[in-house]
Protein backbone atom coordinates (compact mmCIF):
# COMPACT_ATOMS: atom_id res chain seq x y z
CA UNK A 1 0.00 0.00 0.00
CA UNK A 2 1.55 3.63 -0.18
CA UNK A 3 1.38 5.87 2.32
CA UNK A 4 -1.85 7.72 1.62
CA UNK A 5 -3.38 4.38 1.76
CA UNK A 6 -2.12 3.36 5.07
CA UNK A 7 -3.54 6.50 6.65
CA UNK A 8 -6.77 5.44 6.30
CA UNK A 9 -6.48 2.17 7.23
CA UNK A 10 -5.02 3.91 10.75
CA UNK A 11 -8.19 6.05 10.79
CA UNK A 12 -10.09 3.16 9.62
CA UNK A 13 -8.57 1.06 12.71
CA UNK A 14 -8.09 3.48 15.34
CA UNK A 15 -11.57 4.74 14.94
CA UNK A 16 -13.63 1.54 13.58
CA UNK A 17 -16.84 2.82 15.58
CA UNK A 18 -17.68 5.51 13.72
CA UNK A 19 -17.72 3.11 10.46
CA UNK A 20 -19.92 0.05 12.07
CA UNK A 21 -21.44 -0.27 15.34
CA UNK A 22 -20.84 -3.24 16.10
CA UNK A 23 -16.76 -2.60 15.72
CA UNK A 24 -15.85 -0.60 18.76
CA UNK A 25 -13.27 2.29 18.80
CA UNK A 26 -9.78 1.24 19.81
CA UNK A 27 -9.52 5.29 21.11
CA UNK A 28 -12.21 7.56 22.60
CA UNK A 29 -14.24 9.75 20.30
CA UNK A 30 -12.82 13.37 20.32
CA UNK A 31 -14.58 16.01 18.87
CA UNK A 32 -11.41 16.90 16.40
CA UNK A 33 -10.64 13.37 15.36
CA UNK A 34 -11.15 14.20 12.10
CA UNK A 35 -8.11 16.20 11.83
CA UNK A 36 -6.07 13.36 12.77
CA UNK A 37 -5.78 11.92 9.96
CA UNK A 38 -3.26 15.10 8.67
CA UNK A 39 -1.23 14.64 12.04
CA UNK A 40 -1.18 10.69 11.61
CA UNK A 41 0.05 11.17 8.01
CA UNK A 42 4.16 11.73 9.90
CA UNK A 43 3.53 9.64 11.97
CA UNK A 44 2.98 6.47 10.37
CA UNK A 45 5.86 7.83 7.49
CA UNK A 46 8.19 7.85 10.47
CA UNK A 47 7.21 4.32 11.23
CA UNK A 48 7.48 3.28 7.96
CA UNK A 49 11.24 4.63 7.91
CA UNK A 50 12.02 2.82 10.86
CA UNK A 51 10.26 -0.81 10.16
CA UNK A 52 12.26 -0.40 6.74
CA UNK A 53 15.19 0.21 8.59
CA UNK A 54 14.29 -3.03 10.38
CA UNK A 55 13.36 -4.85 7.66
CA UNK A 56 10.53 -5.29 8.49
CA UNK A 57 8.61 -3.46 5.51
CA UNK A 58 9.87 -3.16 2.11
CA UNK A 59 9.85 -0.04 -0.16
CA UNK A 60 8.99 -0.21 -3.86
CA UNK A 61 9.66 2.73 -5.75
CA UNK A 62 6.80 3.41 -8.47
CA UNK A 63 5.75 5.62 -11.24
CA UNK A 64 2.85 6.68 -9.23
CA UNK A 65 5.11 6.98 -5.38
CA UNK A 66 6.15 4.35 -2.59
CA UNK A 67 4.31 1.58 -1.75
CA UNK A 68 5.05 -0.66 1.26
CA UNK A 69 4.57 -4.34 1.87
CA UNK A 70 5.48 -6.64 4.95
CA UNK A 71 8.58 -8.94 4.84
CA UNK A 72 9.16 -12.17 6.10
CA UNK A 73 10.74 -11.15 9.27
CA UNK A 74 6.93 -9.12 9.92
CA UNK A 75 5.06 -11.74 11.06
CA UNK A 76 7.12 -13.51 13.76
CA UNK A 77 7.58 -9.54 15.09
CA UNK A 78 3.51 -9.08 14.99
CA UNK A 79 3.03 -12.45 16.43
CA UNK A 80 5.54 -11.43 19.42
CA UNK A 81 2.95 -8.31 20.28
CA UNK A 82 0.93 -9.83 23.23
CA UNK A 83 -0.66 -6.66 24.51
CA UNK A 84 -4.33 -6.46 24.88
CA UNK A 85 -3.81 -2.99 22.86
CA UNK A 86 -2.30 -5.09 20.23
CA UNK A 87 -4.77 -7.91 20.36
CA UNK A 88 -7.84 -5.33 19.85
CA UNK A 89 -5.77 -3.66 17.35
CA UNK A 90 -5.47 -7.09 15.64
CA UNK A 91 -9.21 -7.37 16.00
CA UNK A 92 -9.61 -4.40 14.25
CA UNK A 93 -7.17 -5.07 11.36
CA UNK A 94 -8.84 -8.23 10.54
CA UNK A 95 -12.00 -6.60 10.28
CA UNK A 96 -10.99 -4.18 7.85
CA UNK A 97 -9.01 -6.64 5.68
CA UNK A 98 -12.21 -8.69 5.35
CA UNK A 99 -14.87 -5.53 4.97
CA UNK A 100 -12.81 -2.63 3.76
CA UNK A 101 -10.17 -3.76 2.21
CA UNK A 102 -11.36 -4.57 -0.92
CA UNK A 103 -13.02 -0.57 -1.23
CA UNK A 104 -9.81 1.70 -3.67
CA UNK A 105 -8.22 4.34 -1.81
CA UNK A 106 -10.05 7.24 -3.86
CA UNK A 107 -13.19 5.21 -2.42
CA UNK A 108 -11.48 4.34 1.25
CA UNK A 109 -11.08 8.55 1.36
CA UNK A 110 -14.26 9.50 -0.08
CA UNK A 111 -15.76 7.47 2.99
CA UNK A 112 -13.44 9.08 5.22
CA UNK A 113 -14.28 12.26 4.29
CA UNK A 114 -17.64 11.71 4.64
CA UNK A 115 -17.54 10.68 8.09
CA UNK A 116 -15.37 13.30 8.74
CA UNK A 117 -17.94 15.87 7.47
CA UNK A 118 -20.67 14.37 9.13
CA UNK A 119 -18.94 14.63 12.48
CA UNK A 120 -18.17 17.86 11.91
CA UNK A 121 -22.10 19.00 11.11
CA UNK A 122 -23.02 17.10 14.41
CA UNK A 123 -20.34 18.90 16.71
CA UNK A 124 -21.00 21.90 15.12
CA UNK A 125 -24.92 21.60 16.20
Amino acid sequence: FDLDYLVCLDYLCVHSGDFDKNMPSLHAATPNRGGEIYVHRAIIEEGLNLLYAKHLVHKCYLQTGIEYSATEESAPFIDSMGSEYCKRLHVRSTWIKHTISSNSKTELEKMIKQQATDFLFQVLR
